[in-house]
């Protein structure tokens, strides 16, 4: 490795260390600590426990600050060579942009590796620990129906909520077994609703909106399976109210949405998901996720070097400001392709793959340029 090569990774590495500190603190502040904020104003934990639980959000908080922490150092150090005409420099010693940055460009990939062991493992199994030890059990059943993960905590039922917002849903998806056997009977898809708890009848009360009822024809087919879906015949229903009675509420562990499992839990998830005749369409899109997520950072080298050096600046704010306007345009299309998750005509799986090919394009393309001097 030349001398450049050693400056320009030892450049790297350090405001990769400082940005990381940065973002870690800010995500700590702005998303974690409000999680037990609360409960340490009402001396429910102790200083210890809130720390402990601060310590295990870090690997979550990671899978977000390693990508925008690697970008703003790219930024930052290729602004600072191009507003001290140091690639000018390089350029008149015969040395091309791409062959001094190709070592930036390894470290680009360890860092998509230490992403993607992040967000199939560690992340997700911290999370849960941290919620868990946090006390953030269920307080009551409304509280078991969240978005993101199937629910099947009430007997001969499993739930699906896109959103919840309060007592608010979206993208209801309600499926019924019989009780006897485990056969998948019924389903029920709204676009949106409430819910409610009737303590009376020791149920709840979905109050669904634009709702189709999907139920069983008179004739099923042989060989479907245990948890077959056979035929299904239709009815638009609109507005409906649907009760799902209650099971007894003992102790509760948390459990997992799609977003915090492993990678080994979503396969099983997708198998048991299988195996019950479901959609494995959230599934699927939240293990593409984890995997399109984690190369963020090569997206990243190759769109940044190249704006790092048409931005000719020295200042930490113009790095910062190009920084975040980035990664907003990036998680922007992750941020879309989540909300089709439960929509899989519309395919979120390889939707969420978008960024990292767009990105790679034009920062690719803004790459020769800025290597053959045009930019």
């Amino acid at each position: 490795m030349s001398t450049i090569h050693r400056y320009l990774t030892r450049e790297i590495v350090a405001v990769l260390v400082v940005a990381l500190l940065v973002f870690i603190a800010i995500l700590l502040l702005g998303n974690a600590f409000k999680e037990v904020l609360a409960l340490l104003v009402s001396r429910q934990v102790s200083i210890g426990t809130v720390a402990r639980v601060l310590f295990l959000q870090v690997p979550w908080l990671l899978s977000f600050a390693l990508p925008l922490g690697f970008l703003t150092s790219i930024l930052l150090v290729y602004g600072r060579l191009s507003a001290d005409q140091e690639v000018v420099a390089l350029r008149a010693g015969g040395v091309s942009l791409a062959s001094a940055s190709w070592p930036v460009v390894g470290l680009a990939i360890v860092c998509c590796l230490i992403s993607l062991v992040i967000n199939t493992d560690l992340a997700p199994s911290c999370r849960i620990k941290s919620k868990s030890i946090a006390g953030d059990l269920i307080r009551s059943p409304v509280d078991l129906i969240v978005s993101g993960r199937y629910v099947r905590d009430f007997p001969g039922w499993t739930i699906f909520i896109g959103g919840k917002r309060g007592e608010t849903l979206s993208d209801v998806l309600l499926y019924g077994y019989e009780a006897e056997t485990g056969r998948l009977t019924q389903r029920i898809e709204a676009g949106s609703g409430s819910v409610a708890m009737d303590q009376e009848s020791g149920a709840l009360v979905f109050n669904l909106v634009d709702a189709t009822f999907f139920f069983r024809g008179s004739g099923t087919a042989e060989g479907e399976g245990e948890y077959g879906v056979g035929e299904w015949e239709t009815l638009k229903i609109g507005r409906t109210t649907q009760r799902v009675p209650l099971a007894k509420m003992g102790e509760r562990s948390v459990v997992p949405d799609l977003s915090e499992m492993t990678r080994s839990q979503l396969r099983d998830e997708w198998t048991r998901v299988e195996r019950e005749g479901l959609p494995v369409g959230p599934v699927r899109f939240h293990l593409h996720r984890q995997l399109a997520s984690s190369f963020a950072c090569f997206a990243f080298v190759l769109v940044g070097i190249p704006l790092g050096i048409r931005a000719h600046r020295r200042e930490t704010s113009v790095g910062l400001a190009l920084a975040l306007l980035v990664a907003v345009a990036y998680y922007a299309f992750v941020t879309l392709a989540q909300s089709l998750e439960v929509k899989e005509a519309a395919m979120p799986h390889l939707l969420v793959w978008a960024p990292n090919f767009v990105f790679a394009g034009i920062g690719g393309w803004l790459m020769w340029r800025a290597n053959r001097g045009l930019a």
